[in-house]
């Protein structure tokens, strides 16, 4: 064994440029899968980390004050068996939405009065700033996750309207909670001003009844009985007391959904990463195996068995894999934090600790990849024949006809023909350099195409992210409709519009829901003047017809032409479905319907959303502030062009970019170390063509030429495979969040760059080698000869 050892340190030694490359690469590698590891630790127990440390409710259930009063609900929760404690009755006020100075809508959708430092159920967990102190009726605290979608900080100003107009109100702290899961995926959690600020500013006592809510949060002994609790307490408060529930479930399900996408790319590009650095690694162990070919026959003459050198190699590359993956899980765990921070902050996390035996895996995981791509390369060294290694060396490679051929269409350019003779000579070493670079050229070529997908997603109505119009108006609670419509009308810029409220129904009993309760959008107005989401089918044209958001159509198998049954207010309705659209909120559990089939059982109901369409060539933000002018400031108003992407979304971006990165340098070192390697081999021959002619610079020419082929066919294999696992994966992710399928645009122009740009990477990487090929002596050289 110490002969073992002894003979690995020397060949480590012999080869000090080659062993630092792979350090290098095994630590990229290590590093980015320890940065996926804690990514898929966030993803998958963010929430369920910050329940804990808010000591957060497992059943929300939400009342309406004008059927039952809190005494009552204080006094059922007293003797409710299996609840452990209680977030005691809120009084919440819904309030829609707020504007920032800079006239952006912030939404809010809903106000609490600080509860204290004494809380002992939901307590929300402080990001930035503080919390509102009595007295302080002008200060309230935003949910962070509203604060970083709409770029509010803490001292910056918000408008809010209140029974006497606009309220100024100073966001003094961000916080996050577990009542919701992080918006965007969800509404935004509740806002809170100072105890006592509701009445200050004439919220409470409502003077509108239907926008006030008793919200109790329930913290239960055992969290599998939520049903059973949910249940309970609707059979005994008065019919309808109950507007709507919650479980913790749910929101965590909602929650992992919400990191779907940051998942799904780390776990997969770490997975890549791992693959170009195995590439990497085989071809290193087969270039010492050739080079060292009359060494290894000594070896054996001498009494080393096959085994005993193939355990020689593996020694020292595990060695250095063992090195590098302690250094990578270093580096990794002290750039997780930056990287992931667009994923922590969501859930109120600074440090990322992952357990004992996550922590593991990235050192195993580089040790498994060097070893698998180490065992061909060693079996060969093992299998070598004594006699005919002292005698031949490493063998030079041997010319097949087609080769020679394809080398004799060249003859007037010798670097080009040297060049392609040379990276045809030796197809293993070319084809896992080529292979390594296939890889960079797949991640820069799936951030193409995302980045692409993106500006799809930003512009086209019909993906379902951002909606076809000019104008998105909330109105608010102290604005009837019908002024709305008038302060619409008034405005001659305004070629079209419809309006819209979301209404909850249920399935009839026996079918299966997935939440408490469905929500479904009721719409009215000029519905042919815009365009929808719509997957198949059509919009609905008249009342009674009903669109499915994708989730719940796949789960319940409907398509156009079959009906579907809902419950709504109690009442059942029977409804053919006309189309299937991809939704973009509660996972795709919903509905679109005219709104007269909510009027036929709630006649008075009345929408609180609007959607404008402009005449070509209007000035979107006067508009805007026409009405709000118009309305005295109680017409929320958002120009949809500004609006921006959700930040899960656009945060992949710099995933995206670092991912690149990481692969483009792995690739680099890749053709640095293979054509370092040729170069090595080959330098008396480099002698003999400077003798009989060549010029320094077409041998170097003549390395570069290789180096460039094995980009080309690097290109070649990692063009349509970046594509294809890209356009994959967003389709996965898309019908996993219920978006539906996703057939991701490609970006020609960006796609034909790369070409030119990969290429730079492998001339990049053979530039000091062929350097190098240029400066061999030919006096040297000859000597030998």
């Amino acid at each position: 064994m110490l002969a073992i050892i002894r003979q690995a340190k020397a060949n480590l030694k012999s080869r000090k440029l080659q062993t630092a490359l792979i350090l290098l690469t095994l630590f990229a590698a290590a590093t980015l899968l320890t940065v996926a590891l804690g990514a898929l630790y966030v993803a998958r127990g963010s929430y369920d980390r910050l329940f804990e440390r808010t000591h957060g409710a497992h059943l929300w259930l939400y009342l309406d004050p004008q059927q039952v009063t809190a005494e009552e609900v204080e006094a059922l929760l007293a003797d409710l068996p299996g609840v452990e404690a209680t977030t005691g009755v809120i009084r919440s006020y819904v309030l829609l939405t707020a504007e920032q100075r800079s006239e952006e809508r912030v939404d809010i959708q809903k106000l609490r009065e600080w509860p204290g430092a004494a809380v002992a159920v939901n307590r929300p967990l402080l990001m930035a700033g503080r919390a509102p102190q009595e007295g302080e009726s002008e200060a309230v605290l935003l949910d962070r996750n509203v604060a970083a979608m709409y770029d509010v900080a803490v001292g910056d100003t918000i408008d809010m309207p209140v029974p006497g107009g606009l309220q100024s109100l100073t966001v003094v702290g961000l916080f996050v909670s577990a009542e919701l899961c992080p918006y965007y995926n969800c509404p935004p959690a509740p806002s809170y001003l100072a105890p006592g600020g509701m009445s200050d500013l004439e919220l409470l006592p409502s003077p509108v009844p239907s926008v006030e809510s008793l919200d109790v949060g329930l913290r239960l002994r055992n969290p599998a009985e939520v049903e059973q609790v949910q249940q309970a307490t609707e059979a005994a408060l008065p019919a309808g007391a109950i507007t709507g529930w919650h479980a913790w479930e749910f929101i965590r399900d909602m929650s992992n959904y919400a990191s779907l996408p940051e998942r799904v790319l780390f776990t997969t590009f770490s997975i890549v990463a791992g693959l170009a650095s195995g590439f990497l690694v085989a071809n290193g162990v087969a270039e010492a195996v050739r080079n060292q070919t009359r060494q290894i026959g000594l070896l054996k003459a001498v009494g080393f068995t096959g085994w005993q050198l193939a355990l020689v190699y593996l020694a020292e590359y595990l060695g250095l894999a063992l090195v590098a993956s302690l250094a990578g899980l270093a580096a990794g765990s002290l750039l997780s934090p930056a990287i992931l921070h667009s994923v922590t902050a969501r859930f109120g996390e600074m440090l990322i600790r992952p357990p004992l035996w996550i922590a593991l895996i990235p050192p195993l995981s580089t040790l498994l990849i060097t070893i698998i791509f180490t065992l061909w390369p060693v079996r060969r060294a093992a299998r070598l024949d004594v006699v005919r290694a002292i005698r031949a060396g490493a063998e030079r490679p041997r010319r097949r006809a087609r080769r020679a051929r394809a080398v004799a269409a060249f003859r007037r350019l010798p670097f080009l023909a040297i060049g392609v003779h040379d990276a045809l000579s030796r197809p293993l070493r070319s084809t896992l350099t080529a292979l390594a670079l296939g890889m960079a050229v797949l991640t820069l070529t799936s951030a193409l195409t995302y980045n692409a997908t993106l500006r799809a997603l930003a512009a086209d109505p019909g993906l379902g992210i951002v909606p076809d119009g000019d104008l998105f108006l909330s109105r608010s609670v102290y604005l009837e409709n019908a002024e709305v419509r008038q302060i619409i009308a008034e405005q001659p810029d305004v070629v079209a519009y419809y309006a819209e409220m979301w209404w909850e129904f249920d399935l009839p009993e026996g079918e299966e829901m997935r939440f408490s309760h469905y929500a479904a959008r009721f719409r009215e107005g000029d519905l042919e003047a815009f365009e929808f989401p719509i997957l198949e089918g059509r919009m609905c044209a008249q009342p009674g017809e009903v669109v499915v958001g994708y989730s719940l159509a796949r789960e319940k198998n409907l398509h156009p032409g079959d009906n579907l049954t809902i419950l709504l207010e109690g009442e059942p309705l029977t409804l053919p479905v006309v189309g299937v659209y991809r939704e973009t909120s509660f996972l795709g559990y919903m509905l679109i319907l005219p709104v007269e089939t909510l009027y036929s059982v709630q006649p008075d109901a009345s929408p609180f959303s609007y959607m404008l369409n402009l005449r070509p060539g209007a000035d979107a933000q006067a508009v805007a502030t026409a009405l709000r002018e118009s309305s005295n400031g109680l017409l929320e108003v958002a120009v949809t062009s500004e609006q921006d992407m959700p930040p899960e979304l656009t945060s992949l971006q710099g995933v995206m970019a670092a991912l690149s990165l990481v692969l483009g340098g792995i690739a680099v070192v890749g053709v640095f170390n293979s054509v370092w390697m040729g170069v090595w081999e080959r330098r008396r021959e480099f002698g003999l063509l400077k003798a009989v002619g060549m010029t320094p610079g077409q041998v170097i020419l003549s390395v570069l030429v290789e180096a460039m082929i094995m980009a080309l066919v690097g290109y070649v294999v990692g063009l349509p495979a970046g594509v294809g696992l890209l356009r994959l994966l967003l389709d996965g992710v898309g019908r996993g969040i219920g978006w539906g399928p996703l057939s991701p645009p490609v970006d020609v122009i960006g796609l034909a760059l790369l070409l030119p740009g990969i290429v730079l990477v492998a001339v990049i990487g053979a530039f000091l080698p062929a350097c190098r090929a240029g400066r061999v002596s030919v006096v040297e050289a000859l000597r030998y000869e």
